[in-house]
């Protein structure tokens, strides 16, 4: 009996524990399917993709809570019949055969902006003149700094697609669509969107699926305070407006590129340098500027022309008033007003939409291994941006495909994430020192030109700063040239040393006892709130170096030359340059001796002198001081020949050597 109560609790439990197996095998997915999930350290693999880091090659704070950091990566795949056409290692493809499963390395450069710390992304594409240019991502951000100069970009990455062969006749512009500030400078219907609230919350980025805009543009028209205060619709487009309409008249591009202007008459004309227009076709066009004359003439580019017979429109129209065309768009969502155009989205709800039981999901541009430049959020709303190195198999940068990269942003905590363009165009910028610098490896090898790009930005007051070092000291001037009060209090420190950290006021901030011809970075802080918030402004300075003495002037002859040795102190090498002026010939100082050639029997005479430059790294370029400056306590000898020559004080003879 009791072996068979054994036997059946025996089985009972062996059926209890065959039971929790099937639930769990069957409730955990399998490598490849949707939802499948596995870290183990620091690899995650998920749907098909393994995302592994390696380690940490560089990490930094950027200002507002803004990080930077840099990570070594290793990729796999099982998608094999997505790669095979694909070559692993430069710019030509099938020469390279993809091996399924193997890890291919590579470099992530990542930024990581938290939400609620007053930072905020857009877009930006390059316009002068009414044409779309084709630019850096650093050019991009310095253009953007120049028509919002309250905000200071303090890291890009490029966009999106672009017209990158110049095949629309008004060329350059991005694929899709892009607004700015609720500027809307390109309204198609070329692909889905993504918009960035900017407002320090969780729902940081609003994906924009579906697309809508107005039949017909708007006029706006602004006060001085740049407050629309009217607004109505445009009827007609360079075609003369019936009763109670309004027309707008532009330039269209040719299949040139050249903008073939329109005759227009009596109508309010917007050019100058104030004008910004962005001219599609007659059905997509963005304007801006002031009113600069009412006349008859031929519009051309980066004009246009407003005629109306709308009274109440009418009266709001005279030379000096700023106005804008654009058409309206009812798809940016929860005050995201700024957006731009996605190639495809890799994370829906923290699950990756591309895996082997769900194929096709993606463009075939996600098919294949490429630089990479994606952006996602996490659940809080904290926004992550990312670049990664492809195409360069000589530096062991491979890129990834789209399941590698979906892998990637979940590996970084992000619930949804979506691809931009990649390939060459893959770039990202930071500032570092005051300066954006580029931190990637572009597989063009330089930086190419992109057609928008998207920013990092802070409004932060607007500073002058001046400087000057010493050989143990550093002085800085700091002007407001315009105020935000958030960030009124403002501090100066050296070194992120908060024990030597001043606030900056009316008189001149002075960092003493420092190490003589040694660098220092010095950095602007706001405090809001009791607390330190790093401001974009930060530089690298050295302390000066000592200044050269000159020991011993010794003047001698030989048969053919005179010869001026000259003994000098200049242990941190300020010295730049250290000549002989003959005739307005110069003789330089090579080997501690200038050698000048005796061409007739008085060679040398009153016009003659020594010439020294030196720069100190003062922050005062280099000098050119009066040589007996230098030459106080210099000792002069010479040979009989010359004797009579160098008599007196030693600042006489250095003002006329040869006499």
């Amino acid at each position: 009996m009791k072996n068979i109560r054994r036997f059946l609790l025996f089985s009972i439990i062996t059926i209890v524990f065959m039971l929790i197996a099937f639930i769990n095998i069957n409730a955990i997915p399998v490598s490849g399917e949707i939802g499948y999930k596995e870290y183990d350290g620091d690899t995650l693999k998920i749907n098909g993709a393994t995302f592994r880091t390696d380690e940490r090659l560089e990490e930094k704070d950027l200002s507002f809570g803004v990080k930077y950091f840099n990570d070594s990566i290793f990729v796999s795949t099982t998608l094999q019949e997505r790669m095979t056409e694909y070559a692993l290692g430069g710019s030509t493809y099938g020469t390279v055969p993809f091996i399924m499963n193997q890890e291919y390395s590579g470099k992530c450069y990542g930024l990581e902006i938290p939400v609620n710390t007053g930072v905020e992304v857009v877009p930006w594409a390059l316009v002068r003149n009414g044409a779309w240019q084709l630019a850096t991502v650093k050019a991009i951000a310095e253009d953007f700094e120049y028509h919002y100069p309250e905000y200071k970009v303090i890291a890009a990455i490029n966009g999106s697609f672009f017209d990158i062969n110049s095949s629309n006749n008004y060329n350059h512009t991005s694929s899709g669509a892009l607004t700015v500030f609720g500027e809307n400078y390109k309204l198609t219907v070329n692909g889905d969107q993504i918009g960035f609230t900017n407002d320090g919350s969780a729902n940081s980025i609003v994906e924009q699926n579906s697309y809508d805009r107005e039949a017909r543009p708007y006029i706006s028209i602004y006060d001085h305070d740049d407050n629309i205060i009217y607004r109505c619709v445009v009827e007609k487009t360079n075609e003369e407006p019936g009763e109670n309409e309004t027309s707008v008249f532009y330039g269209i591009f040719n299949t040139m590129h050249k903008c073939d202007g329109i005759d227009v008459s009596d109508a309010y004309v917007v050019d100058g340098i104030d004008a910004y227009t962005v001219s599609y076709d007659e059905n997509h066009f963005y304007g801006r500027g002031l009113i600069t004359k009412i006349t008859s003439m031929n519009l051309g580019q980066n004009q246009f022309g407003i005629k109306t017979n709308n009274n109440e429109l009418k009266s709001y129209l005279k030379i000096g008033v700023k106005v804008r065309i654009q058409y309206e768009s009812n798809n940016i969502k929860n005050g995201a007003d700024n957006s731009i155009y996605y190639v495809d989205c890799l994370v829906k709800d923290g699950v990756s939409q591309d895996s082997v039981a769900d194929q096709g999901v993606l463009s075939g541009y996600s098919q294949y291994r490429y630089p990479r430049t994606l952006v996602g959020k996490r659940e809080d709303g904290t926004i992550i941006m990312t670049v990664t190195d492809g195409r360069q198999a000589s530096k062991g940068l491979y890129g990834m495909n789209g399941t590698e990269s979906a892998a990637e942003m979940i590996y970084y905590g992000c619930t949804e994430a979506w691809c931009f363009d990649g390939g060459g165009s893959s770039s990202m910028a930071v500032l570092i020192d005051g300066e954006l610098q580029y931190v990637n490896s572009p597989s063009d090898g330089n930086q190419r030109a992109d057609g928008n790009a998207m920013l990092v930005v802070v409004k932060v007051p607007e500073l002058s700063i001046g400087a000057y070092s010493s050989e143990t000291s550093m002085s800085f001037v700091v002007s407001v040239d315009k105020e935000i009060e958030k960030y009124k209090d403002l501090y100066i420190t050296i070194d992120d040393d908060f024990d030597k950290i001043q606030k900056i006021g009316e008189t001149v901030n002075r960092f003493e006892f420092l190490e003589i011809f040694s660098k220092h970075k010095y950095t602007i802080y706001a405090k809001v709130n009791g607390e330190f918030v790093k401001m974009p402004y930060e530089g690298v300075f050295n302390t000066s170096k000592h200044r050269i003495e000159i020991d011993k002037l010794i003047l001698k002859e030989d048969d053919n030359n005179y010869i001026l040795e000259c003994s000098y102190s200049d242990d941190d090498l300020a010295l730049s340059t250290l000549a002989c002026v003959v005739k307005n010939k110069r003789y330089y100082l090579k080997d501690n001796k200038i050698i000048i050639p005796k061409t007739t029997k008085s060679p040398l005479s009153s016009s003659s002198y020594i010439a020294i430059t030196y720069d100190l790294n003062d922050l005062m370029g280099k000098k050119n001081p009066q040589t007996d400056e230098l030459c106080v306590n210099a000792k002069v000898e010479s040979s009989s020949i010359m004797l009579d020559a160098i008599t007196g004080e030693v600042a006489s003879i250095l003002s006329g050597l040869f006499d």
